[in-house]
Parts: C-alpha cells; sequence; structure tokens
C-alpha cells in the first residue's frame, strides 16, 4: 500500500533498473514517486508509468538518462498526472509538446 518514495543518489548508488523495475511489481498504489540522481533506463521507466496506474506526482531530477523519448512515454502512460519535475534532465521542445498534448493532468 505504499503510496510515496523518494530515492536520493548521495544515500546510494546502487540501485539499477532490477531493483526500481522490483518496487513498482510490488507497489502499484504509488502516488508520488522521485527519483534524484538514480538514473533509470528507458526500460524501467516505461514499466514504472506502465504500472503505477495512480501516480499523480513524479520528480526526475538532475536525470541525464531522461530525454524527449522517456518524458513522450511518461505523457503517454501517466493518465493520472497532476506534476511534474524534469530539473536538470535533457528535454527539449519535444518533450515539452509530448506533455502538453498527451497529459490530461
Amino acid at each position: 500500500m505504499l503510496r510515496k518514495l523518494q530515492v536520493d543518489w548521495w544515500r546510494t548508488n546502487r540501485i539499477g533498473d532490477d531493483g526500481l523495475i522490483s518496487v513498482v511489481k510490488h507497489c502499484i498504489n504509488l502516488q508520488e514517486l522521485a527519483f534524484i540522481g538514480i538514473y533509470p533506463t528507458s526500460s524501467s521507466l516505461e514499466s514504472i508509468v506502465s504500472k503505477c496506474k495512480a501516480l499523480e506526482r513524479l520528480a526526475l531530477c538532475g536525470l541525464n538518462t531522461v530525454g524527449d523519448a522517456e518524458i513522450e512515454c511518461v505523457a503517454n502512460k501517466c493518465v493520472a498526472l497532476k506534476k511534474l519535475c524534469i530539473k536538470g534532465c535533457p528535454i527539449s521542445n519535444v518533450g515539452i509538446e509530448a506533455l502538453a498534448s498527451d497529459c490530461p493532468n
């Protein structure tokens, strides 16, 4: 029944795709998720946004692995999303346009 999870890189740098995918397999009720300095791949990010249908807040701060394609995936699959932080991510107009057109909330 976990609803909020924040993972900061400075406390651990050993969390990879397997750990992130395991979290979403068992914590599908997440409403808030924050990754700060944790580097999910497209695979783990897609798994997160596909399985966590109640996700309202997502923070992907300082992640050089999150670009336009990943933001397009978030925009397409996070139907409940109300707040998104992409500070420090290499996002261009393409990613922002996907959010504007595909993210309903």
